[in-house]
């Protein structure tokens, strides 16, 4: 039968679903688990009631306990307060300030007495007031002041009268000081001061330790002094000490009280008649001798103790229990006490008892409901909670498991994770496809950040920024060499260009632009480099350039400016030779009148040699005009030359620049620009420079071919001269009558010939050097213009370098010529000869040529 039943009831529960057997043995574990915990908690609740009670008791105590303590320890402070006072040195002190105020009080009173009569009274009359004034000041019970000088005599003492009038210089105590001539010292040295000394005093055999100050009245010099003995004035502060602990409250009604280590009552505030009387035997209602108790836990510890007992409370029947606090000031036997009851704490623990009680009971009530409701919800909810705890999260797993094969295979844009909290097979299976998952969205994940992070680079390099790099990583190989080999492209190009092409490109454009003041900041490419290097370079050329021309420019307008001057002279020279042939020739007539004899032979061989002279010294001055137009020339040449060094050091640069530029690419096209811009710039410049020194080679040539021409003149005119000498000297013998008169107007007809020939010559050369250094004054200028054109550092801060040629010219001497003081003669009216006025030739403009040779040179370059 048994048996049966046991089959049927195995059959039932296969019969059952897997929700209705989780329900039966979750039902059946909630009904078991909830009547132990259900007496649990009641057995709990009992123990902590009694614990907390316990402790709320002890923790009341123990608060009581520390608050009265701490009522004692701030009455115990006060006490030492008052004992710190009774130390001989701080007696000493509070006696010192003491007598320093009565004494600085008569002082005042002295001063008052002295403003008010000075001028009025006799000095004598005016010392007897303020004597009568100190003598009847008095302080305290029997303080006084007296009066004595620089001498130590003693001029008014109101106790000794005896004294006044008497030199106390050598009244020593009976320690041997001379405490009068002490008090003269410190007033007289110090103005005032303290004295410490020995004195008898009425009811003491022995001296007594006393202190005086004293402090000079100046009007008189005049020492007042006063007084006091350094008595032990412990009684006092004690009693002083007991009035301020009685009067000591704390809450409604807390006191103190005080009293001895025998249990004798000190001080009580509220009950006066206790004070003087031995508590020793006084017991409370359980026979406890309390006062001696107290002052054995007093005497047991420093710190005190507590001491527990019952009194009598105003208000209640029956004594109630009291806690007192007592503490032993040991200095002076003193055991400081005080107490409060501690009934409403009981009353509090039996409250609490009851309340705690009630409390259980209603617990238990309130539990038995809760559990059975919680059953019956239980089974409301097991259905519902096995659906949602095993068949949903199997249909969720089976989602999942489709939705990751979605995501694999690209047909949705992400998945979830399967939700495997639980710990079952379920949730098992469910955390190691979350595993597998994690990693594939991982992989996905990094590979787009990173194709992001590539897209990203590229287009910041299409912007001209170079200086950024694939920072994203990810786990597939490929693509991360791919990362690897973009970010060493980019660092090669930012090593070798720089971070930003745009700062390159903008800086190029502005030389481009003929500006080229601004550099690249931080530059750290290769080309960055090169780019300011060359814009260096460049600001060097265009300053020396600039200043060259600035310098060719102010030379130029120096010579045209002593060109100018010099053509004035000369126009001036030829006006006063003009004025002085006038007069010669009326001298000339008068001698030809007297030469009539031998004028044709004399008239002939005169004129040769003049002309021959003439020729001679014009050939001279040819050849030194030619000289220094050669100079002029030579220097002209050389900063020709210059010139034609930097076009052609620029050409180099520039080609140098365009080689690079064709290196970098397309980046570098625009400076490639920049470099051709500057290569035409050397180029016109060297033309110029080419053609100005074949000017300058073509006149040096003809300027040498002239002097070589008049060095053959001047040989000719010496053979000349040679032959007409011998005839000249034939025909002498024949002029000797007018030998003198002759040579002298000859002398001065060759003189003026001579000035007119040089005058005519210099007129000529200076025209021909206007005319170059116009042309000089233009290439000047044109130099400085084409600078000017262009931006670069410093350009506006240089300036010639200009040689001073006045301070030169000044340091030269001025040729002198010494002219002899002829006698005019009369005679017919002679024929006056014509001075031509200096010519001034027109500047012709030649046609600049290039130098086969150099232009062949720049054509190979």
């Amino acid at each position: 039968m048994l048996r049966s039943k046991l089959k049927k009831e195995e059959f039932m529960l296969k019969s059952l679903s897997i929700k209705a057997k989780l329900l039966l043995i979750v039902i059946s574990s909630i009904i078991v688990v909830s009547v132990a915990m259900l007496l649990q908690s009641v057995i709990s609740l009992q123990e902590t009631s009694a614990t907390v009670i316990e402790k709320f008791k002890q923790n009341a105590y123990d608060t009581k306990e520390e608050e009265l303590k701490n009522y004692v320890s701030l009455a115990m402070k006060t006490i030492e307060s008052y004992h710190a006072r009774t130390a001989p040195e701080k007696i000493k002190e509070e006696v010192q300030k003491y007598l320093k105020d009565q004494t600085q009080f008569v002082l005042s009173i002295m001063e008052g007495e002295y403003k008010k009569y000075k001028g009025k009274v006799s000095d004598a009359e005016l010392k007897e007031i303020i004597k009568t004034v100190v003598e009847s000041s008095k302080y305290g019970e029997s303080g006084y002041f007296w009066i004595n000088d620089f001498d130590a005599t003693i001029v008014m003492h109101p106790i000794k009268p005896a004294l006044n009038g008497k030199n106390m210089s050598d009244y020593t105590d009976k320690n041997g000081k001379r405490i009068f001539d002490e008090f003269a010292k410190v007033g007289k040295n110090s103005g005032s001061g303290f004295i410490d000394y020995v004195w008898p005093k009425p009811g003491f055999e022995k001296p007594q330790a006393k202190v005086s100050y004293v402090k000079v009245f100046e009007p008189f010099n005049w020492v007042i002094g006063t007084g006091e003995y350094v008595d032990n004035v412990t009684e006092k502060l004690k009693e002083e000490a007991l009035h301020a602990i009685g009067e000591m409250k704390y809450g409604k009604n807390g006191y103190y009280w005080i009293n001895d280590s025998n249990a004798k009552m000190i001080m009580h505030p509220i009950n006066a008649s206790l004070n003087g009387k031995d508590l020793s035997q006084t017991k409370d209602t359980n026979g406890k001798l309390l006062f001696s108790e107290m002052a054995k836990v007093a005497n047991a510890k420093v710190e005190g103790g507590l001491v527990k007992y019952s009194w009598a409370k105003p208000g209640k029947k029956t004594p109630q229990p009291k806690f007192s606090y007592v503490q032993k000031f040991e200095a002076w036997d003193w055991i400081v006490g005080t107490g409060v009851y501690v009934d409403d704490i009981e009353d509090k623990i039996m409250q609490m008892h009851d309340e705690t009680e009630a409390q259980i009971e209603s617990v238990i009530i309130r539990n038995c409901i809760i559990i059975f409701v919680i059953m019956v919800l239980l089974a409301l909810l097991m259905g519902y909670l096995s659906n949602k705890t095993i068949f949903t999260p199997l249909n969720k797993f089976q989602d999942g498991l489709l939705g990751f094969f979605k995501y694999l295979n690209k047909e949705q844009a992400d998945v979830d994770n399967l939700d495997d909290s639980a710990n079952d097979e379920i949730g098992t299976m469910a955390k190691i496809i979350n595993q597998n998952l994690v990693k594939t969205k991982s992989l996905i994940k990094q590979d787009d950040e990173l194709i992001q992070d590539v897209t990203r680079v590229v287009e910041e390099i299409e912007k001209g920024y170079l200086y950024n790099r694939v920072e994203k990583r990810t786990d597939n190989e490929s693509l991360q060499k791919l990362q690897n080999k973009l970010n060493e492209m980019l660092d090669n190009l930012e090593t070798n260009i720089g971070k930003d092409t745009n700062v390159i490109l903008d800086t190029l454009a502005k030389y481009g632009q003929l500006d080229f003041r601004d550099n690249i900041k931080e530059a750290n490419g290769k080309v960055e480099i090169a780019v300011n290097e060359l814009a260096t370079i460049i600001n060097y050329m265009l300053r020396d350039n600039k200043q060259n021309g600035l310098t060719l420019d102010a030379s130029s307008d120096i010579l045209l400016k002593n060109v100018d001057i010099l053509n004035r002279n000369s126009t001036s020279t030829a006006a006063s030779l003009e004025e002085t042939a006038a007069a010669l020739e009326e001298i000339t007539s008068a001698i030809v009148n007297n030469t009539n004899s031998i004028s044709t032979m004399a008239s002939y061989s005169e004129e040769l040699v003049q002309s021959i002279s003439v020729g001679k010294s014009l050939a001279e001055s040819t050849v030194t005009a030619m000289d220094e137009i050669n100079d002029q020339t030579e220097a002209i040449a050389d900063a020709i030359v210059l010139i034609d060094q930097i076009a052609f050091q620029t050409n180099i640069l520039s080609l140098n620049a365009a080689v690079e530029a064709a290196t970098a690419g397309e980046a570098g096209k625009g400076f490639a620009v920049v470099a051709q811009e500057v290569r035409n710039l050397a180029s016109r410049s060297a033309d110029a420079a080419k053609e100005i020194k074949a000017l300058v080679e073509n006149a040096t040539q003809k300027t040498n071919a002239g002097k070589e021409g008049t060095d053959k003149m001047i040989k000719g005119y010496e053979a000349l001269n040679e032959s007409i000498n011998k005839t000249t000297e034939t025909i002498q013998s024949i002029a000797e009558s007018s030998k003198e008169q002759r040579a002298g107007i000859e002398q001065i007809n060759d003189a003026v010939n001579k000035l007119d020939q040089q005058t005519q010559e210099n007129v000529a050369i200076s025209n021909t050097t206007h005319s170059i250094a116009v042309e000089t004054d233009e290439l000047a200028k044109l130099i400085v213009s084409s600078a000017n054109e262009k931006e670069f550092r410093g350009k506006d801060s240089l300036t010639a370098k200009i040689t001073d040629y006045d301070a030169m010219s000044k340091t030269k001497d001025t040729e002198k010529f010494e002219v002899k003081k002829l006698t005019k003669r009369t005679g017919s009216t002679p024929a006056k000869k014509e001075v031509s006025a200096p010519s001034k030739p027109s500047a012709k403009v030649q046609e600049i040529k290039s130098n086969s040779k150099s232009d062949d040179e720049w054509e190979s370059f």
